[in-house]
């Protein structure tokens, strides 16, 4: 399967996205959000949304906790503090 963006793919993804991304269940998403291990999401009104290039550049750094990682929309990456 082919994670690589498309010209047409939203900027902003919603939990089930997060969630095939991860290979995991919407609930263990929720959980590591509370715990700190994924990246920030987005609120808009009542939605909450991921930005798309951060959660590609959080696992291509190797899914560093939240305190840990570090993202700059204008540099295209993340990075992690040692």
């Amino acid at each position: 399967m082919n994670d690589a963006p498309t010209p047409d793919a939203p900027a902003l993804v919603d939990v089930r996205e997060v969630a095939r991304k991860l290979g995991v269940s919407p609930a263990t998403v929720w959980r590591a959000h509370s715990a700190g291990l994924i990246p920030s999401p987005v609120r808009l009104l009542r939605l909450t949304r991921w930005n798309r290039q951060e959660l590609d550049s959080w696992l291509s750094a190797g899914c560093p906790p939240r305190v840990k990682w570090t993202w700059t929309p204008a540099a295209g990456g993340g990075q992690c503090a040692r």
